[in-house]
């Protein structure tokens, strides 16, 4: 299993208009921090997303997507996948003198 991984679909360079980066969490859960491409390609997130699943991480029961950042299509697409589980945000400030 990849701990830290960089992925671009196969192809030339001029055909690899996407990639993603994650890391291994624990043996079971592979996080995706990252998924990019060129806005002229409509499908390539689907096309990444699945991809790199199944070429990298069919070792892993679970894949975290991470946050939404509350954007609509973006949260519609993590949806899409039917996620297990939810999980919430939470946000933590210290109000102690440093």
């Amino acid at each position: 299993h990849p701990e830290t991984a960089c992925y671009n679909h196969e192809g030339s360079e001029r055909d690899r208009p996407l990639y993603t980066v994650g890391t291994a969490v624990n043996n079971n859960v592979f996080d995706i921090m990252i998924e990019k491409a060129l806005p002229e390609y409509a499908t390539a997130y689907a096309v990444i997303n699945r991809e790199f699943a199944a070429n990298e991480l069919s070792g892993y029961r679970f894949i975290n997507r991470e946050d939404d950042m509350g954007i609509d299509g973006l949260r519609k697409a993590k949806l899409s996948y039917k996620p297990v589980k939810i999980l919430k945000k939470y946000v933590c400030s210290y109000k102690g003198k440093l």
